[in-house]
């Protein structure tokens, strides 16, 4: 019931951020979690709101969104760091448990900065790639303590002045 009550309200996070972006074309929609939704249901009905959610994330379209999670504490540069040391690709693809993200960036960013952009290495972001809007991410440094993780889809990328735009609105909203 918890998993099933969390996806509703994914979804309806999405449809109010599509409406929004709808409403106020030229303005960001800024989500305080990651664009690839954590849906803990299964079988059709997981199949069934993961396409609605991508729907509505791709009626954004060209409009701008982002999504904004502090503190990450995820190990996606770890495991790139992994897989580009590896002597083998099955080796880089072996588990392991390197330091947060969050580590590795409050070493690598000043205050205010933000690392290149990535394409988040989820296999859930497949299905999103395939529809145009696959989800790429940046660190961002807002301070001497906190680190952030910005999502944004794929169409955001294509233009640095957007990314820039991501970028300032996110700092200034931290």
């Amino acid at each position: 019931l918890m998993g099933l009550t969390n996806a509703w309200r994914t979804l309806l996070e999405m449809r109010l951020g599509r409406d929004a972006a709808i409403q106020h074309p030229g303005s960001l929609v800024l989500f305080d979690n990651g664009l690839l939704p954590w849906l803990s249901v299964s079988g059709a009905t997981a199949s069934r709101q993961l396409k609605e959610y991508l729907d509505n994330l791709a009626a954004i379209r060209p409009g701008l969104v982002a999504g904004y999670i502090s503190g990450p504490q995820s190990r996606l540069l770890a495991r790139l760091i992994h897989l580009a040391e590896a002597e083998t690709f099955e080796e880089g693809m072996a588990e392991c448990s390197g330091v947060l993200d969050q580590t590795i960036m409050r070493c690598a960013l000043q205050p205010g900065e933000r690392s290149a952009l990535f394409q988040h290495g989820s296999p859930r972001n497949q299905a999103f790639l395939d529809a145009g809007a696959g989800v790429y991410l940046f660190f961002l440094r807002v301070n001497d303590r906190e680190i952030a993780r910005v999502e944004i889809p794929a169409w955001m990328t294509e233009d640095p002045r957007v990314v820039d735009t991501v970028h300032a609105t996110a700092l200034a909203e931290a």
